[in-house]
């Protein structure tokens, strides 16, 4: 194309010459466009919304036991409305999807309606902790879309019903199962406590003397155990002290009465009796033989008046030198202690002493002579020997008591043994019962929070539901956007019309007008001889403008139509029209 070439009549002699090229194309796409916009259904929206409110009473007062994130609640009802069950049933009921009934299955239909249904929550700013603004969720929103608007509103009613329902059922079977959770532990823990109780009862019972309440009490029990082991022991040493005192004396007296002589005299000692038995023995054998009885029984008489007369002296001799170490020792006492080894000495020679005279005195009891064999009329014997036997009986009772003693000295010994061992094990089943105790009323708090959130809930004063925008049946489609689906198809149309004549030109190799010839030549255009019309060009261009017409006609036709049915009736368009001009 020459430089010199006016551009404007080279494109309008392009649009002249390439109308179809771009026109039919256009037509054709926008058509489609068209009918896909008027073709596809109208899809209904219906929309209801839920407030969540928070609970009546003051947390700080009644704590309910449904806690946890709202947005987590909300997916959790979400999960049991949406369930297969309860679609199944929203199907059953309303039959949104009767054109899928016989081409497809239960499974696409179910997805097809959970994928209609949407739950949007609501936020708002609220004020947080430390006066900083936070996000929480107030509401949520349940929406369905359907092509039957009578059928979306019915559906989205039913869907918030389920949320009401399924969250006053979720909430009270949360609250139900906390208070029976609760109430088991409190029975186990009842269980464990009232165990305890009868173990520390029957522990007690078994060990109840000695329990540490009792310690000080069976430590001053010992001691005056001990206490009034050393008296009797005292009084035992004290009573065999006058034992040996007394039969020392009873050594010295003899049991019976000297014999009376003739004349009102009386007898002689033992030894003047010794004497005149000797001589009787003397006159005896000068007249009898050795072997004669009365020989044999003097002499025997003799013999047992010696050996009484020595034991006697001995007894005597060692009486008196036992009385005389006690006297000194009496007197040592006075001045030292019983550490003193003057002391020490003095008390085992005591000792050695009155096991001679106990010993003494034994064997002359057991060899008295004949006259000590009969029965004794001495009253001072008599007398001493009566002290002697109370003596021994007294010895008896103080040695029985101080075997009781002792028994009963070491079982408060072993009471008392055994109470670090039994204080240890019955600390620690008062531990293991102060334990479950603590959990028992702890449960037991817990138990009572929990009844009183269950009637919280039952009595629905705790967080709610609450449907503050019904659905309503919808009067207009939300689906599909006519409007973008027409004006993109008529973009896309213009592009296509503008393409297809542009790529037209481009491979068309033509030679137009005198100046392309003459850039062709290399030669100049000498003159153009104009175009002739025939009679069959001029019937060609009147069909088509007949055909551009009819064309225009039908599209206006269709635009109205849409606009009428689709948008806005066409008699209110007009009124409107007219009112304004």
């Amino acid at each position: 194309m020459d430089n010199n070439t006016n551009e404007i009549s080279y494109y309008f002699d392009v649009i002249r010459r390439r109308k179809f090229h771009f026109l039919i194309p256009m037509v054709l796409t926008f058509s489609v466009a068209l009918a896909v916009a008027l073709t596809l259904p109208s899809i209904y929206s219906s929309q209801a919304t839920v407030l969540i409110e928070a609970q009546n009473i003051p947390e700080e007062l009644v704590r309910t036991t449904v806690t946890g994130f709202v947005e987590e609640r909300l997916q959790t009802l979400s999960q049991i409305v949406l369930s297969r069950q309860n679609l199944l049933d929203l199907i059953n009921r309303f039959n949104p999807y009767p054109e899928l009934k016989e081409k497809a299955t239960t499974e696409e239909i179910v997805s097809r309606m959970r994928s209609d249904i949407k739950m949007q929550p609501v936020h708002a700013q609220v004020g947080g902790s430390g006066g900083r603004p936070s996000t929480a969720t107030i509401a949520f929103t349940v929406t369905y879309e359907g092509v039957n608007p009578q059928v979306t509103a019915q559906i989205t009613n039913a869907l918030v019903s389920l949320y009401l329902e399924q969250n006053l059922r979720v909430r009270e079977e949360k609250a139900l199962t906390t208070v029976l959770f609760f109430q088991q532990q409190l029975d186990d823990l009842l269980a464990q406590v009232e165990a305890s109780e009868e173990l520390i009862a029957r522990f007690k019972e078994e060990n109840l003397h000695s329990l540490p309440e009792l310690r000080q009490l069976n430590q001053q029990t010992l001691e005056r155990v001990k206490n009034e082991i050393n008296t009797r022991r005292q009084d035992i040493q004290t009573l065999t002290d006058r034992k040996i005192y007394l039969q020392g004396q009873l050594a010295t007296i003899e049991p019976v009465r000297p014999l009376t002589l003739p004349g009102g005299r009386r007898s002689m000692t033992i030894e003047d009796e010794l004497t005149m038995l000797r001589n009787d023995y003397l006159a005896q054998r000068s007249v009898k033989s050795d072997t004669h009885p009365d020989v044999i029984r003097l002499q025997r008489q003799i013999e047992v008046l010696e050996k009484e007369t020595s034991s006697r002296q001995d007894l005597r001799e060692q009486q008196a030198l036992l009385d005389d170490k006690r006297a000194r020792m009496v007197s040592l006492k006075q001045r030292y202690s019983d550490n003193h080894p003057d002391v020490i000495i003095l008390t085992r020679e005591i000792e050695v002493l009155e096991d001679e005279v106990a010993n003494l005195a034994s064997t002359r009891s057991s060899g008295s002579s004949f006259r000590e064999q009969v029965m004794p009329d001495n009253p001072a014997y008599i007398n001493l020997q009566t002290q002697i036997a109370s003596a021994d009986f007294e010895i008896e009772s103080v040695r029985a008591k101080l075997v009781e003693l002792e028994r009963t000295l070491r079982e408060y010994e072993r009471r008392i043994e055994r109470g670090p061992a039994v204080e240890q094990r019955l600390s620690s089943l008062q531990r293991d019962y102060a334990t479950a105790q603590a959990r028992y009323q702890e449960t037991m708090s817990k138990l009572q929070a929990a009844r009183e959130s269950m009637e919280l809930e039952e009595g629905q004063m705790a967080e709610k539901l609450t449907v503050i925008e019904p659905p309503q049946v919808p009067e207009s489609p939300t689906k599909p956007n006519r409007k973008a689906i027409i004006l993109l198809g008529f973009v896309l149309a213009s592009g296509f019309g503008v393409g297809t004549a542009a790529m037209s030109e481009f491979m068309d190799q033509s030679v137009r007008g005198p100046a392309v010839l003459a850039s062709v030549s290399k030669r100049p255009v000498l003159g153009v001889i104009p175009r002739l019309r025939t009679s069959r060009d001029k019937l060609r261009f009147w069909f088509t403008r007949i055909l551009a017409v009819l064309i225009f006609l039908a599209l206006v036709a269709g635009a109205l139509y849409y606009i009428h049915n689709y948008y806005q009736p066409l008699d209110i368009i007009w009124i409107r029209i007219v009112e304004r001009f």
